[in-house]
């Protein structure tokens, strides 16, 4: 990494950290399938209840004649660990009208693998940086077992990725971002991720041809999925 893409992914994640939030976040996630590299990432999650904030818990100490840490809009985890606020369960969110909007955003690098799972010959791995800024809407649409059991969709978000390396320039995507499927089985949970880039990515954008007269790139559709545990509720 260079000292200039250093310095701009340095920017965007301290900007992040700072900020406060909400989360269910992933351990890991993966941009499968794009014309350019295969990406890995560690996403740090944010979610914020558009409804209702107060949780079971809060009423339960209240019966009590106890109190606990007050209930939050939002909150926020790195690696599914919460470092700062203190959301309403998602089992406790109303089925389906409650909408929570979510903001994922963290590092990203090449894994110098193919799709297939073979050697990728033309990226090796952390050849490529990104830094990505996700915000989405989701809704809880089916549980079962008292919510131990889910079924969560990103209706509609947004993506913005910066790509950065020691061989190309800084370059930017943006679109579009839908979660078709948010599986949560305990304490686990998978996600089917799709995104949409406006201007999808070519080869001479990573350094490995000569740079195209033409920037009105086709469009591109990018497949992934992401992995999760919550350590703490």
């Amino acid at each position: 990494m260079n000292g200039r893409s250093g310095r701009i992914a340095g920017i965007v994640l301290v900007g992040v950290l700072v900020c406060p939030g909400i989360a269910h976040a992933s351990l890991w996630d993966l941009i499968w399938k794009m014309s350019g590299p295969q990406m890995s990432g560690i996403p740090l999650h944010c979610e914020w209840v558009l409804g209702n904030i107060e949780s079971q818990r809060t009423r339960d100490l209240r019966a009590k004649g106890l109190e606990g840490p007050p209930d939050t809009r939002g909150e926020c985890r790195f690696l599914d660990i919460r470092f700062t606020g203190y959301a309403k369960p998602r089992n406790e969110r109303q089925t389906p009208r409650e909408l929570w909007l979510s903001l994922d955003t963290g590092p990203y690098w090449s894994t110098g693998k193919d799709p297939h799972g073979g050697v990728d010959p033309d990226y090796k791995h952390g050849e490529v940086w990104m830094v990505a800024a996700e915000p989405i809407l989701e809704v809880r649409s089916k549980t079962w077992r008292g919510g131990s059991i889910a079924l969560d969709h990103g209706i509609i978000g947004a993506t913005y990725h910066l790509f950065f390396g020691d061989d190309f320039g800084t370059f930017d995507k943006g679109g579009l971002k839908f979660k078709p499927a948010v599986v949560t089985i305990g304490r686990w949970n998978a996600t089917a991720t799709v995104r949409w880039y406006l201007n999808g990515t070519t080869p001479d954008e990573f350094g490995k041809t000569s740079p195209r007269q033409d920037i009105n790139r086709p469009n591109e559709w990018v497949y992934g999925f992401s992995l999760g545990y919550l350590f703490r509720r």
